[in-house]
């Protein structure tokens, strides 16, 4: 009975804990088309600390997410650590939800992430420091821009991320990992560039809904790709 009505105090006065450390109000800023070198633009969210209702004159560090799974899902992170005192930025990856541009897994997060974080960098809003999270693919992005060196790149904190995918992740020691079968097939259809024209975005839901029974098919012929 203690421990209950510890436990029970404790989460009563979690958020007031949490109320207390906030110092800053949060401005919003949506769908800022941020240009990579190519031209191509990225849907980028913007959660800033703010004061009075107006952006704060401070610089702060930036808490960058990059991903292919819709940024608009990044709301309650942006607005915990911009009233915390960071600029919170969620970045749809190139070809995927509100971005332009045609999404090759992987590939282009070096170089975007790259001229993404130069965008924040000149930001007056900026001290020049960047920090990413993440988990999966949107750990990923952060090793990849890590490798490409993006100077304003101060941490990265990946959470059972991509890496060597020949290797492992999608494979395993070469062999494809049959999870990323559902993987492929739920998020073909879902943000995707091939998902915006209406005809192609019925099939690929059709597909989706039945790809549990396509695998009764297996195993698959000598020479032909998992799909």
């Amino acid at each position: 009975m203690k421990r209950t009505s510890f436990l029970l105090a404790l989460l009563l006065a979690l958020p007031a804990a949490l109320a207390r450390d906030t110092e800053y109000q949060v401005v919003v800023t949506t769908n800022v088309m941020v240009a990579m070198r190519d031209g191509v633009k990225l849907a980028t969210d913007l959660y800033l600390p703010a004061k009075n209702g107006a952006v704060a004159v401070e610089k702060f560090p930036a808490i960058l997410t990059r991903l292919p799974y819709n940024k608009n899902g990044s709301k309650r992170f942006g607005e915990y650590y911009a009233a915390r005192g960071y600029v919170f930025i969620a970045q749809d990856t190139r070809g995927r939800y509100a971005s332009e541009g045609v999404w090759h897994m992987m590939t282009d997060d070096g170089p975007d992430g790259v001229d993404c974080a130069a965008w924040i960098g000149r930001q007056r809003w900026s001290n020049g420091k960047i920090g990413m999270i993440g988990t999966s693919y949107v750990g990923g992005t952060q090793h990849a821009m890590a490798l490409a060196r993006a100077p304003e790149l101060a941490t990265v904190i990946p959470v059972d991320a991509m890496s060597n995918l020949g290797r492992q992740s999608m494979r395993n020691a070469g062999a494809f990992e049959m999870r990323f079968w559902n993987w492929i097939m739920l998020n073909a259809g879902r943000g995707s560039r091939a998902g915006r024209d209406p005809a192609t975005a019925g099939m690929l839901k059709e597909m989706g809904e039945n790809r549990f029974h396509y695998l009764l098919n297996l195993p698959l012929r000598r020479g032909t790709s998992p799909l």
